[in-house]
């Protein structure tokens, strides 16, 4: 789903408006039946917490999923 409202919003750092067009973007997905969003642009992923608290679905990125994976290999290795 592509969502230029987002893009937008994410260039000028309004956060809420960031949510609120990602969500009226994905809610016809979930709608269909999709269990989790994915947002695939960096500059989005500041939005992803927010926007499981408004869907009630998992919200991944990029940047968390990294980050994540980089805590546990540190976590393991200590």
């Amino acid at each position: 789903v592509v969502c230029t409202a987002a893009a937008t919003a994410a260039e000028t750092g309004d956060r809420d408006e960031l949510v609120a067009s990602l969500a009226d973007a994905a809610r016809p997905a979930l709608n269909r039946g999709a269990q989790a969003v994915l947002l695939a642009q960096y500059s989005l992923s500041p939005a992803a917490p927010d926007l499981e608290d408004v869907l009630g679905v998992p919200c991944y990125s990029g940047p968390r999923s990294a980050a994540h994976e980089l805590r546990c290999a540190l976590a393991r290795s200590a």
